[in-house]
């Protein structure tokens, strides 16, 4: 082996020994094993900044790089895998999906296919920590989402800066500090408290850093062997690698923003440090036999939260061992068929022998599978009857159950100048909850009205509504330790209640499994311990004016009946109720001292 070979070798056995611990965090993460595991990811993003340079450079130094020809080929790298899941998810889905999970599944497919399944995310999810994102094959490919966006940025810059300055030696640093530039801007907007959450997480503008830091390393030039001693190297390398595998750690009296900080940093200098090191440092058989891990990482990335997601909505929320195993091997085999006879092979028509049929193929799979998604989408991913929530082939319409809670949003109007009992339900969609159960009730001569509220909400929207009100019901998802202060006076005369919590699981799809089954509507389901604290609290803490939600639902060992006595599911996405449920609640809950009320 040539020196120059060695030296690629080496290189390669690093970056790949990286991904193998980011995606092995990655994977734990998904199985609920490492609550910091998720950290890996940006891990990946400032190793494909790094790489993206290089690969940049090199292109540059040979007179071969163009910006299209830079993002063909990264499509080329990345879509037939993708294609490949995504056609797996949609035959599998087919089969055991309901139809609001198969509708979600269909349009991330679409937003997958053009790498813009972040932004669906962002509109749609809003949080991806939300315990709903376990049970989605695709929700993974926001990273994709992020990292193509990343790589139309990053590669525009040295492509311009290449042709403003024409070959001269100083146009890598300046690319360099125009990358450092930028990155350093979009860490700024990422630290302003201004924008939410979900922008900060799924949007390009939030994220660039960490590839453009990655990215603007490979454009700076160092002299290899610069540090020469590899004890000091050797033992920096670790104390960085050290602080990297922290981060992981729970408990720290560290910030999450401070813990993604430090996984980037620690990153970044990893990699400058390894770069004007001598490149045989970490090049011994250990490491290169963990190194192929790295080498599969994007297998393994792709399939192992398809595998993670079809098994807890088919088989079991929590695997245990013998399953957790058997999910691993699955993950295992898929990743390695995919990496054999995908990932290593080049589809471009100058490398490929079969010359332009694989991208032929790639384009009317593409075409297939986003077609195939748009019409489930436009069916509301309805591929069957599913009588028990009240759904048929023949009557297709999308946002059933969203337009059922939705309607309610026309009741955000003044009280009637009537003698009716003046009704004011306050909150979000949980209110909303308890306004369809009202009007589902036998109450006559109650006039309702609605307030939307949430903790960006302004209460004072609500006054005049408060001060009409003969009664006040209030509902909201989060958890609160005390009422908004503009109630507290209400709540004093009693005439405020607050509606409790209710949950009916984390998917319906581990109960529709068993829909051929003789006990199918006879199913139980355990719910987090934390509603139930949580009930318990608010029942203690608000007394006689707290409605106890889960009182209806509760069996005698602690679960809870997801269907009503005629076979109805009574949430349709376990946290919100269905006509069915609505008027279950309506006749299990005792309501009539409502128009009794003074």
């Amino acid at each position: 082996m040539t020196a120059i070979e060695n030296e690629k070798t080496s290189r390669s056995v690093f970056f790949d020994l990286l991904k193998a611990v980011a995606i092995i965090a990655v994977m734990l993460y998904h199985f609920e094993l490492m609550q910091y595991g998720y950290l890996g990811v940006d891990v990946f993003l400032v190793i494909a900044g790094f790489l993206t340079g290089k690969s940049i450079q090199r292109a540059h130094e040979k007179g071969t790089f163009g910006y299209f020809g830079f993002l063909f080929k990264r499509v080329l790298r990345l879509l037939p895998l993708l294609l490949i899941a995504a056609t797996v998810c949609l035959f599998v889905g087919y089969f055991l999906m309901l139809p609001d999970d198969y509708e979600n599944l269909a349009e991330s497919v679409i937003a997958t296919n053009f790498f813009s399944n972040n932004i669906l995310q962002c509109i749609t999810t809003k949080n991806y920590w939300d315990v709903v994102n376990n049970y989605k094959p695709l929700m993974h490919t926001w990273y994709l989402g992020v990292l193509f966006e990343a790589y139309i940025i990053t590669a525009l810059i040295p492509f311009i800066a290449y042709k403003a300055m024409k070959g001269k030696k100083s146009a890598d640093s300046v690319i360099a500090a125009i990358l450092t530039g930028v990155s350093v801007i979009s860490l700024v907007l990422y630290l302003l408290p201004r924008f939410s959450d979900a922008y900060k997480f799924y949007m390009i503008p939030f994220r660039l850093y960490e590839v453009g830091f990655g990215c603007a390393i490979a454009f700076i030039h160092v002299e290899r062997h610069k540090v020469k001693h590899k004890g000091i190297a050797f033992t920096t390398m670790a104390v960085l690698f050290a602080v990297l595998c922290l981060m992981a750690v729970p408990g720290l009296p560290i910030s999450d923003t401070a813990r993604l900080l430090a996984t980037v940093f620690s990153t970044c200098g990893l990699i400058a440090l390894y770069r004007c090191s001598d490149p045989s440092l970490l090049d011994c058989r250990v490491t290169r036999i963990a190194a192929y891990i790295g080498k599969a990482s994007l297998s393994i990335y792709i399939w192992h939260q398809i595998v993670i997601a079809f098994f807890r909505y088919s088989i079991a929320a929590k695997p245990l061992a013998l399953q957790f195993l058997g999910v691993f091997a699955a993950v295992g085999i898929l990743s390695a068929l995919s990496y054999r006879f995908i990932e290593k092979q080049d589809f471009s028509p100058q490398r490929s022998k079969h010359k332009y049929v694989p991208i032929t193929g790639m384009v009317l799979l593409l075409v297939i599978t986003t077609a195939f998604s748009g019409l489930m989408y436009l069916r509301a991913g309805v591929t069957r009857d599913v009588p028990e929530l009240e759904i048929s082939k023949d009557r297709v319409q999308r946002g059933m159950h969203k337009q059922y809670n939705d309607a309610v949003y026309r009741m955000q109007v003044p009280f009637s100048d009537g003698d009716e009992e003046k009704v004011l339900v306050i909150g979000d969609s949980f209110a909303r909850d308890w306004v369809n159960i009202l009007k589902e009730s036998d109450l006559d001569h109650l006039d309702i009205s609605y307030c939307y509220y949430t903790h960006s909400s302004n209460m004072l929207d609500c006054a005049d509504l408060i001060e009409q009100a003969d009664i006040i019901f209030f509902s909201w998802f989060s958890d609160f330790a005390s009422l908004p202060a503009e109630l507290e006076a209400r709540y004093a005369e009693g005439d405020v209640y607050v509606v409790g919590v209710k949950n009916f699981g984390e998917s319906n799809g581990i109960i529709y499994k068993n829909r051929n089954t003789a006990d199918y509507a006879k199913q139980t389901v355990r719910i987090d311990d934390a509603y139930l604290v949580r009930n318990e609290r608010q029942k203690q803490q608000f007394g006689d004016q707290y409605i106890d939600m889960l009182a209806p639902v509760l069996s005698g060992d602690g679960t809870v009946i997801v269907f009503t006595p005629d076979g109805k599911f009574i949430s349709q996405d376990c946290r919100h109720l269905t006509h069915a449920g609505a008027v279950f609640y309506s006749q299990n809950l005792d309501l009539d001292w409502i128009a009794n009320h003074e």
